[in-house]
């Protein structure tokens, strides 16, 4: 028993913990949330932020793995915050953090994660933080140099250049290749895109990923992208936060 224990306590600290800031107005809603965060074992909180006008630069200073963001806040609020933090974070996720649940609808075309109700329910946060764990950081590269992603009936085995399209279709995706093969994958569109490179896939509207190797044109006064694929032009609606985040990278 007592190497069982030992073998478990070292699996405890050697596992590692989700790296997180928490942003509220309300300093008592800072310290229950934080304390239920740490009390789950599973969380190192980097920042606990009061001031809105903080957040961005905190966030781009530690890199965290997720932010806990209320919406109701002075000066600047969570969904200003939102809609300046995508147009160049798309992959960060962000779990909403509010008493008004008004504001979700609003929060959901800034592709956040997840949201929670005040008063923070513990059962619901713990829930929420084992979803989280089981995030993909980084694309998993076979030994034969291409990306593995989980589909319907297994898995499908291809390389980036192949990789057309992901459009979001209920809570399945539509996986698009170059030669026109379509697969079906049981992962959202947002779990699937943690496992691409962020500089050369983009989540160009709500629904769709694109290949931003296949884009040779973008509208902005028409809020249109045209990419190309054996010489057949295809045009897709586009987002400002889009158009904004690959101008820069693209400069």
């Amino acid at each position: 028993m007592g190497s069982l224990n030992r073998a478990l306590n070292q699996t405890n600290h050697t596992m590692k913990k989700l790296k997180v800031i928490i942003a509220d107005d309300e300093p008592d809603a800072l310290e229950i949330l934080g304390n239920i965060l740490v009390d789950s074992g599973k969380v190192e909180v980097l920042e606990r932020v009061d001031n809105p006008l903080k957040i961005e630069s905190l966030v781009n200073k530690h890199h965290p793995d997720v932010l806990f963001l209320d919406i109701e806040m002075p000066n600047l609020n969570g969904l200003q915050l939102l809609e300046n933090l995508r147009e160049y974070n798309q992959h960060l996720p962000i779990i909403m953090v509010t008493a008004y649940d008004q504001y979700v609808s609003e929060a959901i075309k800034f592709n956040v994660f997840s949201y929670l109700s005040k008063p923070v329910d513990r059962l619901e946060l713990t829930n929420l933080l084992d979803k989280l764990e089981m995030l993909e950081g980084k694309p998993e590269i076979c030994n034969c140099g291409k990306i593995k992603l989980p589909v319907n009936d297994g898995y499908v085995y291809l390389k980036f250049e192949e990789l057309f399209s992901l459009e979001a279709e209920g809570n399945y995706t539509i996986i698009n290749t170059i030669n026109q093969e379509q697969f079906v994958s049981s992962y959202n569109m947002g779990r699937l895109l943690k496992r691409l490179p962020e500089n050369q896939f983009f989540r160009i509207n709500r629904s769709m990923v694109l290949n931003s190797d296949y884009i040779y044109r973008v509208n902005k006064k028409q809020n249109v992208c045209y990419a190309k694929i054996a010489d057949k032009e295809h045009c897709f609606d586009v987002s400002q936060v889009f158009i904004s985040q690959f101008n820069r990278i693209n400069r």
